[in-house]
């Protein structure tokens, strides 16, 4: 699947599309997460997303994103000035992907689901692939365990296709905590206005949206991000 990425952000270089409105629902996008104020970015972005105003309200999402996401947005902020901007898929993961058979020697054959794609840039769009694919978030029991061999195999593919900078190498761990951030909202006021499920926006508010930033938070989460910082900046590293 790395493989493919990469031929996707590669070709993606001479695509010069607009991004998408910022308003449309259940984007992959950065546009809150690559303001230079966090909570600036939400206020003005919010009020744009039908429902989203409206199910906060029943959040204290004042203190609580500041206090599970400021860290990380304060580690990536030096950074923004480096983004080139490039459009990604948004959501790559194994099931959005056909593959030629069910064994291991199975080759990809096609990519599907766009529907999440904007103008973000390859660091943040690798960045979602490897938050979609390397960790286990349905096994909250465990930890959330990351499964480093099919993470190992997935970057060896992508780098071997798409050269990345040296700072889109730096930007790709900063961005890995949240890169969830917009989606994750925009679930909040699908479940909110659409749905009418007050549980799947517990779920979205509660398990992603502040779930995911506290597991990158954890000796866990913090372990693998010492981890891929290392191994993106390794002299090895493709």
């Amino acid at each position: 699947g790395g493989l493919h990425l990469g031929r996707l952000h590669d070709a993606a270089r001479n695509f010069d599309a607009p991004a998408r409105p910022s308003r449309r629902p259940l984007l992959s996008t950065f546009e809150v997460i690559t303001s230079p104020n966090l909570m600036t970015g939400l206020e003005r972005w919010i009020p744009q997303q039908a429902g989203l105003t409206e199910a906060l309200t029943r959040h204290p999402w004042r203190e609580d994103i500041p206090a599970a996401l400021l860290p990380f947005h304060e580690r990536l902020k030096p950074h923004l000035g480096t983004i080139q901007p490039r459009w990604g898929h948004g959501d790559w993961h194994p099931s959005n992907l056909f593959w030629s058979g069910t064994g291991t020697d199975a080759q990809v054959c096609g990519i599907l689901d766009f529907g999440m794609s904007d103008r973000t840039c390859a660091a943040y769009d690798l960045a979602v692939a490897i938050e979609r694919t390397a960790i286990a978030w349905l096994e909250p029991q465990n930890d959330c365990p990351v499964i480093h061999e099919r993470l190992e195999a997935f970057l060896s593919g992508y780098l071997a296709q798409y050269a990345l900078s040296r700072e889109e190498r730096r930007l790709v761990p900063l961005f890995l905590p949240l890169v969830h951030v917009e989606y994750a909202l925009s679930e909040v006021a699908y479940y909110e206005t659409l749905v009418h499920d007050r549980a799947g926006v517990k779920a979205a508010y509660t398990d992603y949206l502040l779930g995911h930033a506290h597991w990158f938070a954890s000796p866990s989460g913090q372990q693998f991000l010492r981890w891929l910082t290392r191994t993106l900046q390794a002299p090895s590293c493709p």
